[in-house]
C-alpha cells in the first residue's frame, strides 16, 4: 500500500506542477500552495494506511517483520519528506506510523529478553554458544542486514542503531553470565569468549556499530587474560614451579642476609627436584594439550590463548634460571641445575604456534 500511496503522490506532484507553472517556485506563497493542494490530494489516503497497519501490529509479529516494516515506513517517510517536506501531513504520519512500529519492535525484543532471564540457557558441555545464543544472533544478522540497507545517512547510522543493538545484544550477554555461573572459572571463561565470539563475527562486517565492537573485543580479551592467568597457575603448579617463584617472589621483596639458596626450599636439592619434574613435564606433550583451551571456537582467540599460555610458562622459567645463576643468590655450580637454557625451552614450548 504504501508503494501505491508513493505512486499516487508522484502523479499529485505532477498535477499541482501543472497547477502551479506560472508561479516563482522560489516564493513561499508557492511552497504552501503546493503542500496545501497536495495534502488536500493525499489525505484520504493516510488513515485507510494507518488502519491497515494498525491491523498488522496486533497479529504481534515476529521482530524482525516489525523491525523490516519500521524500515520500510523510514524508506517511504524519507521519500516523502524529499518530495513533499518534513511538513507535510503524509511525511509526518508515515514517521508517526515508523514510531509506533518501533515501539512494537522493542516491546516485542523486551518480551523475548524478559524470556532469557527467566530461564537462562545451559551451557553445553562442549562450551559452545547455547541454541538461545545462535537464535539471537541470527535475528541481530537479519536486522543489522535490514539497517544496512536502509535510507538513513551514513553519518547518523551507529547513533540511530545503538538503541537497537544494545536493546539486542545486552540481554543475550546478560543470559551468557547467569548461565555460565553454573561452570567452573575456567570453563566461565572459555564460553563466554564463545558467546562473545559469535556476536563479534556478525558486527566486525559493518561500520556503523564500531562503538559496540570496540567494547566487545575488550571484554573478551578479559576473558582470554583470565583464561591465560588460571591455565598458567595450573601448569606451574602441577609442574612445581609455582612454590619456588612465591618463594623467589617473596625473597626479592626483602632486605635479607640470607642468601637465596639458604631459604627453606630454595637450596640446590630443592632447585634440581623442581628442574627434574618440569623438564619431564616439558617432554610429556599430552600435559601441554591443555584441553579446554581446545574448547574456544575462534582460532585466533585460541591461538593468542596458547600463546600467552606457553610464555608465560617459559618467562617463570627464565625467572628461576636467572635467579639461580645469579653469584648473589650463593649457588654452586648452577648450570648443573638446569638441563636447558631459557631460550631452548620458549623454542621447545613455541615451537608448533
Amino acid at each position: 500500500m504504501a508503494a501505491y500511496i508513493h505512486q499516487q503522490l508522484a502523479e499529485e506532484i505532477g498535477l499541482a506542477n501543472d497547477i502551479l507553472s506560472g508561479w516563482n517556485k522560489e516564493s513561499q506563497d508557492y511552497q504552501s500552495t503546493r503542500r496545501e493542494l497536495l495534502n488536500t490530494a493525499m489525505k484520504d489516503t493516510v488513515n485507510p494506511f494507518k488502519i491497515r497497519l494498525n491491523g498488522v501490529l496486533r497479529e504481534n509479529p515476529p521482530v524482525v517483520l516489525l523491525y523490516q516494516l519500521s524500515n520500510v515506513l523510514d524508506f517511504y517517510g524519507r521519500r516523502f519528506m524529499e518530495l513533499v517536506g518534513s511538513e507535510s501531513d503524509l511525511t509526518i504520519s508515515f514517521f508517526e506510523c515508523k514510531r509506533e512500529t518501533m515501539q512494537a519492535f522493542f516491546a516485542s525484543l523486551e518480551k523475548q529478553s524478559e524470556g532469557l532471564k527467566r530461564t537462562p540457557p545451559i551451557p553445553p558441555s562442549d562450551l559452545t554458544p547455547p541454541h538461545e545464543v545462535h537464535e539471537n544472533v541470527n535475528k541481530l544478522t537479519e536486522i543489522i542486514s535490514i539497517f544496512d540497507s536502509s535510507l538513513v545517512p551514513i553519518k547518523e547510522r551507529e547513533t540511530e542503531f545503538t538503541v537497537i543493538l544494545s536493546a539486542i545484544l545486552d540481554p543475550i550477554e546478560q543470559a551468557c553470565l547467569s548461565s555460565a555461573t553454573k561452570l567452573g572459572k575456567m570453563e566461565q571463561s572459555v564460553y563466554m569468549i564463545n558467546c562473545l565470539s559469535t556476536v563479534q563475527s556478525t558486527l566486525e562486517k559493518y561500520d556503523f556499530v564500531t562503538s559496540r565492537l570496540k567494547t566487545l573485543n575488550e571484554t573478551i580479551q578479559i576473558y582470554i587474560t583470565q583464561v591465560i592467568d588460571l591455565e598458567v597457575s595450573s601448569i606451574l603448579k602441577d609442574c612445581g614451579l609455582s612454590q619456588m617463584l612465591s618463594l623467589l617472589k617473596f625473597h626479592e621483596s626483602q632486605a635479607s642476609k640470607v642468601s637465596l639458596s639458604g631459604k627453606p626450599g630454595m637450596s640446590s636439592s630443592s632447585i634440581g627436584q623442581c628442574t627434574r619434574a618440569f623438564e619431564a613435564y616439558l617432554l610429556d606433550l599430552g600435559t601441554l594439550s591443555m584441553p579446554l583451551v581446545e574448547h574456544i571456537l575462534v582460532h585466533g582467540h585460541r591461538s593468542e590463548a596458547r600463546r600467552g599460555i606457553l610464555s608465560r610458562v617459559a618467562s617463570a622459567y627464565a625467572a628461576l634460571f636467572e635467579a639461580v645463576n645469579n653469584p648473589m643468590n650463593g649457588y654452586e655450580n648452577p648450570e648443573s641445575l638446569f638441563r636447558y637454557k631459557p631460550d631452548q625451552v620458549r623454542t621447545i614450548l613455541l615451537a608448533d604456534l
